[in-house]
């Protein structure tokens, strides 16, 4: 199983969602779920544990063996909804469909006849209208209306068709209303944040439809979240559950507030102008109060009574802060120990050169993150073709050639001696380019370091004297002086005067 599935259990199972709901929102059967269940208590892993854990670590936590995972080959109940499912195709028949299970599943005790008559108690039961009866505090739904406001530019007079997002809550049918810019992520993602704080809490589970702003990959049984939404529901301390596909039942509570927000809000404005997204809100946001407070016909109190009374006090409450949306994106770490958000380039330990990283950009922030660690972060930069790097992310060899400023060796120069400062500058002025004097001042450095500073800066004294900047002639003034001191019977410079 994947890991991200592993924790989703333990977080959901902190949250108090029954097997049922992780079994909805995972896909996973119960028996699955409950062996997992039974692991984490053993090993006394928590959710934020789990967090912390890479990939790698998680999985040999629970060892290599996968609980809940049947054996190939062991005969099980057909599922007959996928036979109804096929049954709808052309040319298909029950018998090719039950020598097809037989196949697959090896011998079965099962004759066509036996298969048949079970098919059809499952078709009969299944035609049974389900009334949903929904817990207060328990779900809230979030879509977007079949009907667009059309906002108007002064100018030009042109408009632009602006999609209204619709929430509504389970057991109370309170209902939240506002026009989106577009149907990006980000704004989905603020719709719903704005909803939540309408709602004054969060609904243990958050049903939407399968958008492309909420679900990469719509899947029946395994739908891929937007990392961005699931990080969402995470903040929020909620799970998001995106409905079957064509399965209007699966959201039947904000498919009817969409009815009505279309009926009692949208309708009643069709003929306004709005010139901008907040002036239609604020229309919107009185329609929306009255539809709040009509009288629902099959409880005789209004929706907000219903709230104010029963639901409010069973929402879990909201975190301290808002979500801050974030982008997430993959990137491959190059040779030089940087990767790319926006044309600027961020450093990343030396040691993961050429690795996959994923990268968190906030509007202030960008984290790298390997193996579900976070690696490193940067403040956001947002000046093209520049590089920021940490020092700490260099190779050993890198950070010498880094050390190699006008500064660094003017610092050393005046520590060293003031006839090697004196040298150092004279270097410096000779050269055309700054770089050209840095292997003469690393080379003195060297002198330095053999012969100590003493030596080479009596050196320096004789070059500057006669106006000479090189290391080459320093080297050759310390090798003279070394062969002078060798032999006393040599006369000094001051015989001949």
């Amino acid at each position: 199983m994947e890991s991200e599935k592993v924790r989703e259990i333990i977080r959901l199972t902190e949250l108090g969602c029954n097997q049922t709901e992780i079994s909805k929102f995972c896909k996973i059967s119960r028996s699955c779920i409950q062996d997992y269940q039974k692991l984490c208590k053993a090993v006394g892993t928590t959710y934020e544990e789990a967090k912390l854990l890479s990939d790698t670590e998680l999985k040999e936590l629970f060892g290599k063996k996968q609980p809940g995972r049947i054996p190939k080959g062991t005969n099980h109940e057909p599922n007959f909804l996928k036979v109804k499912q096929e049954l709808n195709r052309k040319g298909v028949t029950l018998e090719l469909l039950w020598q097809e299970w037989i196949v697959e599943n090896g011998s079965s005790s099962y004759s066509y006849s036996t298969f048949w008559r079970k098919y059809r108690k499952w078709e009969r039961r299944a035609n049974v209208l389900f009334k949903r009866v929904y817990e207060p505090g328990e779900e809230g739904q979030f879509d977007y209306a079949g009907v667009s406001v059309k906002i108007y530019d002064r100018n030009t007079n042109e408009f632009k068709e602006c999609p209204v997002f619709v929430g509504a809550l389970g057991f109370s049918y309170l209902k939240y209303v506002e026009v989106s810019e577009n149907a990006q992520i980000q704004y989905w993602i603020g719709s719903s944040i704005r909803a939540l704080e309408y709602f004054g809490g969060t609904p243990k589970l958050i049903v939407i439809d399968n958008l492309k702003t909420g679900v990469n990959k719509p899947c029946r049984y395994e739908p891929e979240i937007n990392k961005q939404y699931q990080l969402f529901s995470e903040h929020y301390q909620t799970a998001i559950i995106p409905a079957r596909v064509r399965k209007p039942k699966d959201k039947s509570k904000v498919e009817k507030a969409v009815q009505d927000v279309e009926r009692w809000v949208l309708a009643p404005l069709r003929n306004c102008v709005f010139y901008s997204i907040a002036q239609a809100n604020i229309a919107i946001k009185a329609k929306l109060e009255e539809l709040n407070n009509k009288t629902l016909q099959d409880y005789g109190v209004s929706a907000k009574e219903l709230y104010e009374k029963y639901e409010k006090q069973h929402l879990l409450p909201l975190p301290q802060h808002r979500y801050q949306f974030c982008t997430w994106k993959q990137a491959t770490v190059s040779l030089d120990y940087h990767i790319q958000v926006d044309y600027h380039y961020y450093s990343v330990p030396y040691y993961l050169c050429k690795s996959i990283v994923n990268v968190k950009v906030g509007e202030l922030k960008v984290e790298i993150y390997h193996d579900n660690k976070q690696v490193c972060a940067h403040v956001k930069n947002n000046t093209p073709y520049r590089h920021s790097t940490i020092e700490a992310h260099m190779p050993p060899q890198h950070l010498v050639v880094k050390s190699w400023t006008e500064e660094n060796f003017i610092n050393w120069g005046a520590s060293a001696g003031q006839e090697i400062l004196k040298q150092i500058t004279g270097l410096f002025l000779s050269a055309r380019h700054k770089q050209q004097a840095y292997r003469s001042i690393l080379g003195l450095q060297r002198l330095a370091k053999m012969h100590g500073n003493n030596a080479v800066d009596l050196a320096c004294q004789q070059a500057n004297k006669l106006g000479i900047f090189s290391q080459r002639y320093v080297r050759t003034q310390i090798q003279q002086g070394l062969l002078t001191a060798t032999h006393s019977n040599i006369r000094g410079e001051n015989y001949f005067h």
